[in-house]
């Protein structure tokens, strides 16, 4: 049961990988200066490989994987209070960050001449949303639950 929570946190998010995440309105620029937009769905697997990318338009959603796995560590070392706080602050850099991304263009290539504009999000997103609340929701649990038995 310790470590349950844990399980099905990395279950979703691992099947958030194996999905598309995002929409995107995907525009290619040609030299004299034509654009034609099509859709293009974002995998989970590829956000993650190489989200780092999008650094260069300041986003930053990228971020919230590396706070996830350190609220997991928290979470199995039971250390509750590191626990909402790293998985606060992944859970916060990932909705600020997607409220953002709608209201921006990404890169798509070095050269910029394929640009990204999100449309809507998929099932995905909303799976790894839901595995970086599991430890947040479940260390919040623990430490109300350990202040109750303190009062006893």
């Amino acid at each position: 049961m310790k470590n349950l929570p844990i399980f099905i946190s990395l279950f979703l998010y691992t099947l958030s990988l194996a999905i598309p995440n995002f929409l995107f309105s995907e525009t290619h620029y040609s030299m004299d200066g034509h654009s034609a937009p099509s859709p293009a769905a974002v995998w989970g697997l590829t956000v993650l490989l190489v989200g780092w990318f999008w650094l260069l338009a300041l986003q930053f959603i990228w971020f919230a994987n590396p706070l996830y796995y350190l609220s997991l560590y928290f979470l199995w070392a039971r250390r509750w209070y590191a626990a909402i706080a790293s998985s606060g602050a992944a859970i916060a850099i990932a909705l600020v960050s997607t409220l953002r991304l709608f209201r921006q263009i990404v890169p798509s290539d070095v050269m910029f001449f394929t640009t990204l504009s999100l449309q809507r999000l998929e099932l995905g997103y909303y799976l790894w949303t839901i595995s970086l609340l599991i430890p947040f929701v479940w260390s919040t649990v623990q430490v109300w639950g350990d202040r109750a038995d303190a009062k006893d």
